[in-house]
């Protein structure tokens, strides 16, 4: 638990960076540069991308991080590294040949001008998350973190400004930003043929055995669908939206989106690093390591992600009124309390989605994704056209609120792993009582001009948030690290 803690604080203060870079790009520089349909344009093109992607992958991204412990073990590293470079030139086929056939014949929205664009995204968008995951099981969890959350955006960054100091139409924009996840590929490739080679995987005797496909090809396959289900009901919004509404209420969507998705921000390091050791962990029975690992993911994540959730409730209107054009997105302030909720459900629940997906009932994992797909669909069909954005956002949050309640029903039920307790008991009223103070207060600080009233309201929320943690012991391990941090800071001695 220390090397995880250890990485995830590092990996925390990139994500930070990400965050701000992010802003940058999403929160500042777009919405500022480009029309609203631009931005519709390019999340439907990168909403296409990673669906396909998870297609393409077969399930092999499960099969590695399983496995891969396994095959070191019996000096079959290179065999099974062997099938996941088949599974990944196979995928390409395959992912090029289904975006084709949407684009030409099922999806209504997007120009023709742009099926190429949006075919070379998913080329580089998948060899990315391809080589991403053979670096985590090499432990370069950072590094790939670095890549994704901070070297890409930097890039679309870089692509904006030039926008702007070469005079392009917006259409060059559209047309050329698969470049950013190509140079990130090229970049992920390059250090994951170093560590093969500085792990001498293809200078290592190998045995005689043939990899054990019978055990493979289950876990592939069930990984696959329900990946597949889960990719869906993150991107099905945003392809709903498109479909019953239209490009521009997409850019709305897509730009509150980025803000509601910060509550997961400082999560992803440590659930990235998690994901591998819990692999690890069902592959030597390690029930205790699991049972840790569920109950402070949980606990930890349901103070962070609660605390960055009210703080962006409570100050959206100052972030719209900040925001270029910001005016043109008040439409999706419930989109933001919404996404934002979902995101801290999933947060709050801990790594139960990654302990059941590496169990021996994988299966299940599928099962209750296609319940939840099913119901996600049919609350799209009814609240789009009713509610609007709002409505696709709701239907959002009370999918990650049924999927998360079974998830955690089925793990407490099969394998006796509880999360919960009454710290966490006690947390969750603490931040429901938040929540509810920063929705009732925003309203009355919509402006930056709102100064002192905005002071007022955050300090009145952190000071709630932080007396409660120093004063109780609901969050043993934040509460340690607010003492070493105050003391490095010799704010106390």
């Amino acid at each position: 638990m220390s090397l995880i803690r250890k990485q995830s604080i590092f990996g925390s203060f990139i994500a930070v960076f990400g965050v701000i870079l992010g802003f940058l790009n999403s929160g500042f520089l777009q919405p500022k540069i480009l029309a609203i349909e631009t931005i519709g344009l390019i999340r439907v093109m990168l909403s296409i991308a990673s669906v396909a992607s998870v297609f393409a992958t077969f399930g092999f991204n499960t099969v590695l991080v399983k496995f891969f412990p396994e095959a070191e073990k019996n000096n079959q590293a290179r065999k099974l590294l062997k099938l996941y470079t088949l599974t990944i030139i196979a995928g390409l086929i395959l992912g090029v040949t289904g975006i084709y056939v949407y684009l030409q014949f099922i999806q209504s929205k997007l120009p023709e001008h742009y099926f190429l664009s949006t075919i070379l995204v998913f080329i580089f968008y998948f060899l990315l998350t391809s080589f991403g995951i053979l670096l985590n099981v090499f432990g370069k969890v950072n590094y790939v973190l670095f890549v994704k959350d901070v070297l890409i955006k930097f890039l679309f960054v870089s692509f904006l400004i030039a926008l702007i100091l070469f005079d392009k139409p917006e259409d060059w924009l559209v047309n050329s930003f698969y470049g950013v996840y190509m140079l990130g590929a090229l970049l992920l490739l390059l250090n994951t043929l170093f560590v093969i080679n500085l792990k001498q995987i293809n200078s290592r005797v190998q045995n005689h055995e043939k990899l054990n496909l019978s055990k493979i090809f289950p876990v592939a396959f069930f990984s696959l669908l329900s990946a597949s289900t889960a990719i869906f009901i993150k991107e099905l919004d945003i392809l709903m939206v498109t479909e019953l509404i239209d490009i521009k209420a997409t850019g709305v969507y897509a730009v509150m989106l980025f803000f509601a998705v910060l509550v997961s921000v400082p999560s992803r390091a440590l659930i990235g690093i998690s994901t591998v050791k819990i692999g690890q962990a069902w592959s030597n029975n390690d029930s205790k390591f699991l049972t840790d690992i569920y109950k402070k993911t949980a606990n930890n994540q349901l103070f962070i992600a609660g605390l960055v959730m009210v703080l962006l409730n409570a100050n959206v209107y100052v972030v719209l009124d900040l925001m270029p054009n910001g005016f043109k997105f008040i439409d999706g302030v419930w989109v933001v309390f919404w996404l934002s909720l979902a995101q801290f459900i999933d947060m709050a629940s801990g790594v139960s989605g990654q302990i059941l997906y590496y169990s021996d009932k994988f299966k299940v994992g599928f099962y209750l994704s296609v319940i939840l797909l099913i119901c996600l669909i049919g609350l799209n069909y009814l609240l789009i056209p009713v509610y609007g954005i709002s409505g696709a956002a709701f239907a959002t949050f009370l999918s990650q609120l049924i999927n998360n309640f079974l998830r955690w029903y089925f793990l407490k039920n099969t394998y006796n792993l509880q999360p919960f307790n009454r710290s966490f008991i006690i947390g969750l009223i603490m931040i429901g009582a938040l929540i509810t103070i920063a929705v009732l207060c925003r309203p009355f600080v919509q402006a930056v001009d709102d100064f002192l009233l905005f002071i007022l309201m955050n300090f009145s929320l952190l000071a709630i948030f932080f007396i409660t943690i120093i004063k109780t012991k609901i969050a043993p391990d934040l509460k340690d690290r607010i003492y070493m941090y105050a003391k490095k800071m010799k704010v106390i001695k």
